[in-house]
């Protein structure tokens, strides 16, 4: 059986023409003609691609082959050092089940050794290797390519020079803005937090005197109230009514004068007086609107005799 196996891995390697090199895939030189044509890219391309497959299929072989003449092996040892290498090898992985070993170990061959490393790894990383430790020696087209790209990549103002620059300036930019970052939360914490809370105390003491000053004024509003008759209330009401009613009137005269004048067919922006009435009209309509924000002809019946009384004017305007 053996040498049956050991005759077809021969015929194997001998129509696959491995024999011919050392490792990685069959080498090409540029230029170089295959069976008296020219060889161009997708005829490489087909053969490298045949090379893998075979590749493959002959580690696959291979480990077979291995595994077949372990097996041989193994016949002619006795049953005490069969059990003793077993023993050693539960040792190894203590920390498989026994029951699990074997399943184990046949995927690490398969899938580890095999696929992973050899069709995997060895086969990517052998041609890099070459490209970079044997450059423009006895290197096929696509190690040629690797080449190529390497150097492109990393030659001295290559493109790993260029990514590395712009991730220096990011670098440099980030490192900045941390810095700015924290020299923003030191300002905060010295400058701005100190005058943040003066300022809130500030204003604690100012709502604490608006409520003294409301509550005595309401507390004096009171004593006043008592002595005002009901016709001197209702006298009271009809004033509040008639002024809010020429806040009314003035706000649309406001509105429109100046919608007046700048219809008139004359230069009114060169005439002063024309032009003045429509600043005092947007001035004034600007007053009259925050007035009314707080009492006009529609909400003014809402408000009682002591709310109306509570008002001042000129605290409104100041408040907005």
């Amino acid at each position: 059986m053996s040498e049956e196996l050991g005759k077809v891995s021969e015929h194997l390697l001998t129509s696959t023409s491995i024999l011919s090199h050392t490792y990685g895939a069959p080498t090409y030189a540029r230029g170089e003609t295959y069976q008296g044509s020219d060889v161009i890219h997708d005829e490489i391309q087909s053969l490298e691609t045949e090379y893998v497959n075979l590749y493959h299929e002959l580690t696959t072989k291979s480990n077979r082959l291995l595994y077949l003449n372990r097996l041989q092996e193994l016949e002619s040892m006795s049953d005490a050092s069969i059990q003793e290498r077993y023993d050693q090898v539960k040792q190894k992985f203590h920390m498989i089940a026994p029951e699990k070993l074997e399943d184990f170990l046949k995927v690490q061959i398969q899938t580890v050794k095999t696929e992973a490393i050899l069709n995997g790894l060895l086969q990517k990383a052998l041609p890099v290797l070459r490209a970079i430790h044997q450059a423009n020696k006895d290197l096929n087209s696509s190690e040629m390519d690797m080449l190529t790209n390497l150097e492109k990549l990393y030659a001295q103002k290559g493109l790993n020079y260029d990514l590395m620059k712009k991730v220096e300036s990011v670098e440099d930019s980030r490192n900045k803005y941390s810095e700015n970052t924290v020299k923003l939360s030191n300002l905060i914490d010295t400058s701005l937090k100190p005058e943040i809370g003066t300022l809130q105390k500030l204003n604690e003491q100012l709502n604490e005197k608006s409520r003294s000053y409301i509550a005595n004024k309401l507390e004096r509003l009171g004593n006043e109230m008592e002595n005002v008759s009901s016709k001197e209330q209702k006298q009271i009401q009809r004033s509040f009514q008639e002024l809010v009613t020429k806040w009314d009137f003035l706000s649309k005269l406001c509105e429109f004068l100046p919608s007046f004048i700048t219809s008139l067919p004359i230069n009114w922006y060169a005439d002063k007086d024309l032009f003045g009435i429509i600043q005092d009209c947007e001035t004034i309509a600007e007053r009259l609107a925050r007035l009314q924000q707080i009492l006009n002809v529609e909400s003014i019946s809402k408000y009682s005799i002591k709310d109306l009384m509570m008002l001042e004017f000129e605290e409104v305007e100041q408040g907005d």
